[in-house]
């Protein structure tokens, strides 16, 4: 997306990291978020999308396996556009390394579909990206975006759960400064991270002011499946990672 995370993620031994956790069995990407993610994106043949934050083209491969007769995949980050090209390549995707912040000034062509999984939460600007991708758009076309959620990149420090002293079982999840929007500089995979917090107001507004529609919002919680199968997504319930919307361009 930024500069920032491009900056981090070329990082060798961070993009080994994250590599390694998303390659996990219990990662929550695959078992929470993108599959209600691509349950929203639903029909996709013969449509142009453009996957912004694609990363290593996970979401991207699904569009184009999925029938989309064009799929855009952009992201800052040159070793996730590499693994991308090597990994997920298809002869319908086009993989090009560029940040969020420049799609207004290096992209002039529309599409029928916009998505952005778990990337715009690097972006401080919303209100400048929604109108950007609003005029990338062609008439009633969607934007699907998941972010990590206002209560998770509220904290200025460390996430912290709330547990019962006498048995360590998670009762809540803290959330401080809430109300101060801005940057984060969080500590992940063994770097320093910049990410940027919105208020839900902030994010909803922006997309309005844009001129979208909102068809759909989601804060998933695990399902009583998932909670026994992977025990730990229990301390979900006591607050949603994950923010996930459909709009639609007006």
């Amino acid at each position: 997306m930024s500069s920032e995370k491009s900056a981090i993620y070329d990082d060798d031994a961070f993009f080994n990291n994250y590599i390694n956790l998303r390659n996990a069995e219990s990662n929550y990407n695959d078992l929470i978020e993108q599959p209600i993610v691509f349950e929203l994106i639903g029909n996709v043949k013969d449509k142009a999308v453009m996957d912004i934050g694609c990363g290593y083209g996970a979401m991207t491969i699904k569009i184009a396996n999925s029938g989309a007769k064009y799929v855009l995949g952009i992201d800052s980050s040159k070793k996730m556009i590499q693994k991308g090209m090597l990994e997920n390549s298809h002869e319908n995707i086009t993989y090009k390394v560029l940040p969020a912040e420049q799609i207004a000034s290096s992209i002039h062509e529309k599409f029928d579909l916009i998505v952005s999984c778990l990337a715009i939460h690097y972006v401080e600007d919303f209100q400048k990206l929604f109108s950007d991708i609003y005029n990338l758009l062609e008439q009633n076309g969607n934007f699907i975006f998941s972010m990590e959620h206002p209560m998770y990149t509220a904290s200025k420090f460390p996430q912290q759960w709330v547990t019962e002293p006498s048995d360590n079982t998670v009762t809540g999840f803290v959330t401080d400064h809430y109300g101060d929007e801005g940057l984060r500089n969080i500590s992940w995979l063994g770097k320093q991270v910049k990410k940027y917090h919105h208020k839900i107001d902030t994010i909803f507004n922006a997309l309005i002011e844009a001129g979208f529609i909102l068809e759909k919002v989601i804060e998933p919680s695990p399902s009583a499946d998932l909670m026994k199968k992977v025990p730990k997504t229990i301390h979900e319930l006591h607050r949603p990672a994950y923010l996930i919307v459909k709009s639609r361009k007006g």
